[in-house]
C-alpha cells in the first residue's frame, strides 16, 4: 500500500460540516503526513471512518451498539468478510449520523451484532423499514462473537489460516484495552480472522463449542496473564494445536505487540499507522477494517500524551511510514500527540539510523566449549525489557568479520550488507535447530518463532571453529543484514561469540 501524495486525504471538521481537504504533498523538511478522521461524536467518526474506506459506496454494514465494546469487537471479521463499515448505534435509537452514512454509501443489507438488550427490536424494526437485516445474536457475548464467527466462515467459505492452521484470535470479553488493536490483523486483505471471547479465569461454553465446530487448529491470546489467565490458555491448548499469546504489560504495549506480529505474518509495510486513543473504544474498533486493508497497525495511546511504546515502534518504523492517521478528533487524539508521533516516525530523517543490540542473548557472555559439544542459545526479550514478539533469523558470521568491542560488522565491498553471513571461520560449526522456523539450513535458519516465551536454537561443531551467532529482525526479507556505511546494523539484531576448541 502506498499512499500517493496526490491521493492523500485528511477529513477536519468545522462547525458542525465534516469537510474532505487533499493533503499536499509531503514536503522535504516534513516527510510524515499528518491526517485525521474525525466526528464530532463517536457516530459521526465511525460513519466518516466508512466514507474513507468506501469512497465508491458498499452494499453493506455492520451495526453495533455504541454503549459496549464485545460485539464491535468481534464484529471485526466479520467486515473484513463482508467487505463492511463497522457502524455505531444507540440501543434504542439510529443516530442520524449513522442513518445518514447508510443511506449515503448505498447500503441494501444490514448485519446487526447482539441481542435486543444491545440493539433494541425498535432499532432493527426501523432499519428493516429500508434494509435486509440479519440479526447475529447469542445468549451472552461470547455467544453472539460465536455467531458472527460462523457468519464470517459461511461468507468466505473458511477461515484464515497462519503458518497453515486455521487460526481465531482470543480476547477478554470484558475488558476491552488488550483487545483494541486486533481488529487490524483480523480484516487482512486476503483472509478474515474471527475474534472469540473468553472471561479473564473462564472458558465459556460457547467459545469451546465454537472452536470445535469452525475447525480452529491455532488461537492467538491478545493481551497478557490479567487479561487471558494460564488457566483459559491451557484450556485453549487442550483444545487446538497451537497457542500463542501476543501481549505487553500495557494497553499501549500490547497493541505495539500486535503491530509487531502482524508485520510478520501479514506483511504489513507500516507505511500507514492508524493512532486512536487507549482510554475508550469506539474509535479503535471503527477503525479496524480500514487499518486492515491498507496494511496499517492499530497504535494506542492516551488522548493529550503520545505513549512512550507508541512511539519507540513509530520510531522503529521510520523510514517506512508515510501517514500517521489520527482517529477521532482533538479531544481523542490532541493535536500536540499526533504531532509528537509524526516527529518520531520521522526522526530517522534527521539523523542517521542504527540500533546497537536489541535482542538479549542468552547465555549472556561468551561461549567456549570443546569440539563436537552443542551449544543451546536463547532470546527471551529485548535490552529494553521488552518482550519480543516477531520471527526472528538465526546465522553465523566468522569471528573476525565481527568487531563485538564496537559491534560493527565488516562491509568490505561497501555494498550496504555485512560480509560473510551465513559463514564460520573453518566452516565446521552449524545450526542443528531453531524453535519453529520456517527452514533451517546449515548456518541460517529462517523466521524462527517463540515457543513458550523463548526462541531457542542449538549450534554444534564437530571441529576447532569460532563464530558469532546473531539473530535479527529480516524485516525485508532478503536474507542479509544491512548496515551502515561504519557498519552498524540497521536491522534489530543480538549476537553472542562462541569458540569450540
Amino acid at each position: 500500500m502506498c499512499l500517493a501524495p496526490r491521493l492523500r486525504l485528511v477529513l477536519a471538521v468545522l462547525a458542525g460540516l465534516t469537510l474532505v481537504v487533499p493533503l499536499a504533498p509531503a514536503l522535504a523538511a516534513h516527510d510524515v503526513v499528518p491526517a485525521r478522521v474525525a466526528g464530532e461524536t463517536r457516530f459521526e467518526t465511525a460513519a466518516e471512518v466508512a466514507r474513507l474506506q468506501f469512497p465508491q459506496g458498499t452494499s453493506t454494514a455492520i451495526v453495533a451498539t455504541s454503549v459496549t465494546f464485545p460485539d464491535a469487537l468481534a464484529g471485526a471479521s466479520l467486515a473484513g468478510a463482508a467487505d463492511a463499515p463497522v457502524l455505531l448505534v444507540q440501543p434504542d435509537d439510529v443516530p442520524d449520523p449513522t442513518s445518514t452514512v447508510l443511506a449515503d454509501l448505498g447500503v441494501e443489507n444490514v448485519y446487526i451484532l447482539g441481542g435486543p438488550r444491545a440493539v433494541s427490536d425498535d432499532v432493527e424494526a426501523e432499519l428493516r423499514e429500508r434494509y435486509e437485516v440479519v440479526r447475529l445474536a447469542g445468549e451472552s457475548r461470547f455467544g453472539t462473537a460465536a455467531e458472527i464467527a460462523a457468519e464470517t466462515a459461511r461468507l468466505q467459505g473458511r477461515l484464515g489460516e497462519i503458518a497453515g492452521l486455521t487460526t481465531a484470535f482470543v480476547a477478554n470479553g470484558r475488558a476491552f484495552p488488550d483487545a483494541l488493536a486486533a481488529g487490524s490483523p483480523a480484516t487482512t486483505e486476503e483472509d478474515a480472522f474471527p475474534i472469540l471471547l473468553v472471561e479473564s479465569d473462564t472458558y465459556p461454553a460457547e467459545t469451546e463449542q465454537a472452536i470445535a465446530d469452525l475447525g480452529i487448529e491455532q488461537v492467538i491470546i491478545v493481551g497478557g496473564p490479567q487479561a487471558v489467565d494460564e488457566h483459559v490458555e491451557r484450556h485453549l491448548a487442550e483444545d487446538t494445536r497451537a497457542v500463542l499469546r501476543v501481549a505487553g504489560d500495557t494497553r499501549e504495549e500490547t497493541a505495539v505487540a500486535v503491530a509487531e506480529f502482524a508485520m510478520r505474518q501479514f506483511d504489513y509495510t507500516g507505511e500507514l499507522v492508524v493512532l486512536a486513543r487507549s482510554d475508550d473504544f469506539p474509535d479503535a474498533l471503527a477503525a479496524g477494517l480500514h487499518a486492515g486493508r491498507h496494511d496499517a497497525p492499530i497504535l494506542l495511546t492516551p488522548p493529550d500524551a503520545l505513549a512512550q511504546p507508541t512511539a519507540a515502534l513509530l520510531h522503529d518504523l521510520c523510514p517506512a511510514v508515510e501517514a500517521v492517521r489520527a482517529v477521532g478528533g482533538r479531544v481523542a487524539i490532541s493535536a500536540a500527540t499526533l504531532d509528537e508521533a509524526v516527529h518520531q516516525a520521522e526522526d530517522c530523517h534527521a539523523t542517521e539510523f542504527r540500533t546497537g543490540e536489541t535482542y538479549r542473548v542468552e547465555p549472556g557472555r561468551q561461549v567456549e566449549v570443546s569440539a563436537g559439544d552443542a551449544v543451546d542459545l536463547s532470546v527471551t526479550e529485548r535490552w529494553d525489557g521488552r518482550p519480543v514478539q516477531e520471527p526472528l533469523d538465526v546465522t553465523l558470521f566468522p569471528c573476525d568479520a565481527v568487531d563485538r568491542g564496537t559491534g560493527t560488522f565488516a562491509d568490505a565491498d561497501g555494498d550496504g550488507l555485512a560480509d560473510d553471513i551465513a559463514a564460520t571461520t573453518t566452516g565446521a560449526a552449524t545450526i542443528e535447530s531453531a524453535t519453529e522456523a520456517d527452514r533451517v539450513e546449515p548456518r541460517y535458519a529462517h523466521d524462527a518463532r517463540f515457543l513458550h516465551g523463548a526462541l531457542s536454537w542449538t549450534l554444534r561443531s564437530g571441529a576447532t571453529d569460532c563464530t558469532v551467532t546473531v539473530v535479527f529482525d529480516d524485516r525485508d526479507g532478503d536474507d542479509q543484514l544491512r548496515v551502515d556505511s561504519e557498519g552498524n546494523a540497521l536491522e534489530h539484531y543480538g549476537a553472542r561469540k562462541v569458540s569450540w576448541s
